[in-house]
């Protein structure tokens, strides 16, 4: 389906499986993309229906249901943008989301900016900088191997999820489980692969994956059980070996404001952490 598929702002449409392929080529053409305009990521996280879509001046406009009355929302696109934007704001939208783009007053949203990380450097772990990490996969490397899980052994991922939620009560998240239900529930309508890391053959650690137009390596979900110490760098090191001749960089998305995540996504060490705008109508009035 193309764009006019998509009801002309300020009306919206709601986000299907349909809208993929033209959601895609809209993501694919921005210079500098980021993590939450890619499809699956908002296909997957729109657990309720309430994301919508409207097309604007070969730009896509979404809410994704964080307010009411489509009173915020986000611009997947570069064209025209000042354009886009004073359009946008003339129609009693609040607050708009604006990527990479900075313009007017806006301002960066740190929680919901990308961490962006090399793929050869964490491949290598070379240098004082990964000395940590070299350290702390000693273990895994000695007693785990890692390998891509089939789309018909994807309960597998399931289960170890539901293992992990019980035995970290305090980190439970239902978007996030919602989240990956819905992933799983669409694995063949969604570029997610989904790499395992097993110790005496059980399923111990898992990530989603996707390898987008922009040569990212596209961090969804990944878990891992305790047991194990420094399983979580010990996959993230993997996934750059097994992804480094497809891609350039990983992008392990948001902290969302969240602490321990954030001092998690710090100690890899990213490259960058790319900004994510925001403004608010007053801003321009």
């Amino acid at each position: 389906m193309g764009m006019n598929s998509i009801a002309q702002f300020p009306q919206f449409t709601p986000l299907s499986l349909s809208h993929k392929t033209i959601v895609t080529e809209t993501y694919n053409s921005l210079k500098i993309p980021t993590s939450h305009r890619l499809f699956s990521n908002l296909f997957i996280t729109d657990t309720d229906n309430s994301t919508h879509i409207a097309r604007l001046n070969n730009n896509i406009i979404i809410d994704r249901g964080l307010y009411t009355n489509h009173e915020g929302v986000m611009i997947c696109g570069e064209n025209a943008t000042s354009e886009t934007l004073e359009t946008v704001l003339r129609n009693d939208v609040k607050f708009v989301e604006l990527s990479s783009i900075k313009t007017f007053d806006s301002k960066v949203d740190l929680d919901n900016s990308d961490y962006i990380y090399s793929t050869g450097k964490v491949a290598l772990l070379e240098g004082s900088t990964y000395s940590n990490i070299r350290r702390k996969i000693r273990l895994p490397r000695e007693v785990c191997t890692v390998g891509v899980v089939e789309n018909d052994k994807v309960d597998e991922i399931w289960e170890m999820f539901e293992k992990w939620e019980r035995e970290n009560p305090l980190k439970k998240d239902i978007l996030e489980r919602e989240a990956l239900e819905k992933a799983l529930q669409f694995i063949d309508h969604l570029e997610i692969e989904y790499v395992g890391v097993y110790n005496n053959n059980l399923l111990v650690g898992f990530a989603g994956v996707e390898v987008t137009n922009h040569q990212h390596l596209m961090i969804h979900f990944i878990k891992a059980q305790t047991e194990i110490v420094g399983l979580s760098e010990f996959l993230f090191w993997q996934l750059a070996i097994m992804y480094r001749d497809r891609t350039t960089t990983i992008n392990f998305e948001q902290d969302l404001g969240i602490v321990g995540l954030r001092q998690f996504k710090e100690s890899l060490r990213p490259d960058i952490i790319q900004p994510v705008y925001t403004i608010a109508s007053a801003k321009i009035v």
